[in-house]
């Protein structure tokens, strides 16, 4: 297919000798739909008018990166034979090999039609082949999808002639993002000959035998629509075949992508950091054939963390870079928890001495979790303000300070004290407290009988209460066994079921990590009851647990006449009833 020729600086217009065409109409309405792999696009009209004779058609770039969110916008304008604008004319666009096509939703007055070519799944390197048509005009366009980038590491670097060899691949996109689920076909002078699969995060493992005779063979790698080659030198047992590296060099650097990573569960490896190692000389060229050990610094995790090149040492290629996968165990790390370190020299003997090296650090984020429980002072009422509504959010993060998504929390509610007494104290709207009441008659005689004139929490004074009552279920079993129910009234105080919890979007944290619960009391108990709600989530056998103490609270709008000016659980001491 002929490519369109550039003819402006910003965009790449394309024109085209292109003949005349028939009848058209005026008053256009453009629609989108696909068919298989081709998306097309198409401006009917609906009165009789003038078809274009020609199209100008501009992209703002000829590639799309396999990104999956890149863009290449297009633009289209017809023209008759006079190169004057022809309005609202019918526009087709038609692409292959997963090309998404989006059009505008009409042709405007000035006979411009508009609209966005994606490439949203297929990572591979490939051409889109673009169809415009109008009438019997018919432009034809080729946009590059490009990025994929296939890594090979052979461990070990200098295989002795004979000996076992693991290729370590990863095929990634054009900003370093695995892609999983492609097929990777082995070949080669080296003899390796296969297909592999990469998992989720891009990785591959392809295991040969080195040639029977030292030399230096190829390894090619094809896959996502490009080819790896990669070049083995294959040793004798007494050593040699790998010339030195040639110095000076310049200062080498270390890098780790992704730097925050997920533990593995048992056995697994499919979480992973690629560590990158780059040399240069002077001139910024790369060095080849620098001796290369990585290393896990300790005293590292353990719990079955692991370097994919193990403990040889692997060389440079042609650009100056060697690259080694850091394979978290089953424990996680703090922030930069885990320190790699490449050593590296010209040759063997300096490399084994590690006299030069370089660091990076990592975080592997497991699932140590944490969880937070967030309160406003905002209550909502419902059923004519009968019952209050107070929101809580829980949000669970991991080692890193990153959000859990998924995580399953189990929220309960425990009613720990409800107040007695002749008189209720205008806490209205929801009390800043998040303490347990700190006086309070718990039935060990470490408080008077006696009324109080205050009952104190530890962020205030919340004035009024005569005093705070330990709930009298005492084991929290719901039953009345011998020692509850001390104030003799043969019910236990306050029931379970006067504060209730709930998750009103389900028991799984959303994208931010993030869960929305609901605490419900009703309005003739606002102000009287201290209760504290407890939450856990357990995400791969890694526990997170919180909990916070609250007072019930009320609407500012009902403290004039609310139900809850009426002592609800009575106006005695705590082992009196009423």
């Amino acid at each position: 297919m002929k490519r369109f020729h550039a003819l402006l600086s910003i965009l790449v217009v394309i024109l085209l000798a292109a003949c005349g065409g028939g009848g058209g109409s005026a008053g256009s309405s453009a629609t989108s739909s696909t068919v298989g792999t081709t998306t097309t696009a198409t401006a009917s009209t609906s009165t009789t008018a003038t078809l274009a004779s020609d199209l100008i058609v501009g992209f703002d770039k000829t590639s799309l990166s396999n990104t999956g969110s890149d863009r290449v916008n297009l633009s289209i304008t017809a023209i008759n034979a006079d190169g004057n604008v022809v309005p609202s004319v019918p526009v087709s666009v038609a692409l292959d090999n997963g090309g998404v096509f989006n059009g505008a939703s009409s042709a405007d007055s000035n006979g411009q039609f508009t609209g966005v070519i994606t490439s949203p799944g297929n990572k591979s390197n490939r051409a889109i082949n673009v169809t415009i048509t109008s009438g019997s005009v018919r432009k034809t366009a080729v946009i590059d999808v490009v990025g994929s980038q296939i890594a090979v590491t052979p461990v070990p670097g200098a295989p002795v002639a004979g000996q076992a060899v693991t290729l370590n691949i990863r095929l990634t996109d054009a900003v370093g993002n695995g892609i999983g689920s492609s097929r990777l076909n082995i070949s080669g002078s080296a003899g390796f000959s296969g297909a592999v699969d990469t998992d989720s995060n891009g990785n591959a493992i392809f295991n040969g035998t080195a040639p029977a005779s030292t030399g230096t063979y190829s390894v090619l790698v094809n896959g996502s629509g490009i080819t790896a080659t990669n070049a083995l030198t294959v040793i004798s047992a007494t050593g040699g075949g790998i010339p030195n590296a040639v110095g000076p060099v310049g200062p080498a650097s270390l890098n780790g992508s992704p730097n925050n990573i997920p533990n593995n569960l048992t056995s697994a490896t499919n979480n992973r950091a690629v560590l990158t190692f780059k040399i240069k000389n002077a001139s910024n060229v790369g060095v080849e054939n620098v001796r290369v050990k990585f290393l896990i610094s300790a005293p590292g995790l353990g719990a079955g963390e692991r370097m994919s090149t193990g403990d040889t040492v692997v060389y440079t290629n042609s650009a100056g870079e060697v690259t080694s996968d850091y394979i978290p165990g089953t424990r996680s790390s703090p922030n930069n928890g885990v320190s790699i370190r490449a050593c590296y020299g010209l040759d063997d003997a300096s490399v084994a001495t590690c006299a030069t090296f370089v660091d990076s650090s990592l975080t592997v984020t497991g699932q140590a979790l944490n969880v937070s429980i967030f309160n406003n002072n905002t209550l909502v009422g419902k059923y004519n303000n009968t019952i209050y509504v107070q929101t809580l959010v829980l949000q669970v993060a991991d080692s890193a300070n990153q959000p859990v998504k998924d995580a399953i929390i189990s929220s309960s509610v425990d009613v720990t004290h409800y107040g007695k007494g002749g008189a209720w104290a205008a806490n209205y709207n929801y009390p800043s407290s998040g303490i347990a009441p700190t006086k309070a008659d718990d039935y060990t005689n470490t408080l008077s009988d006696t009324l109080q004139p205050t009952s104190s929490l530890a962020t205030g004074t919340v004035t009024g209460f005569n005093v705070w009552c330990t709930s009298e279920d005492l084991n929290r079993n719901g039953t009345r066994d011998v020692g509850d129910d001390l104030d003799g009234d043969s019910v236990l105080e306050p029931r379970s079921s006067d504060v209730t919890v709930s998750a009103p979007a389900g028991n799984k944290t959303d994208s931010s990590g993030q869960m929305l619960l609901e605490v419900q009391w009703g309005q003739n108990v606002g102000g009287w009851l201290a209760y504290t709600v407890k939450v856990s989530t357990n995400v791969e056998g890694s526990e997170g647990t919180n909990s916070r103490a609250f007072t019930t609270g009320v609407l500012q709008g009902d403290v004039a006449n609310g139900a809850f000016l009426t002592p609800p659980y009575g106006v005695n001491n705590c082992r009196t009833n009423n």
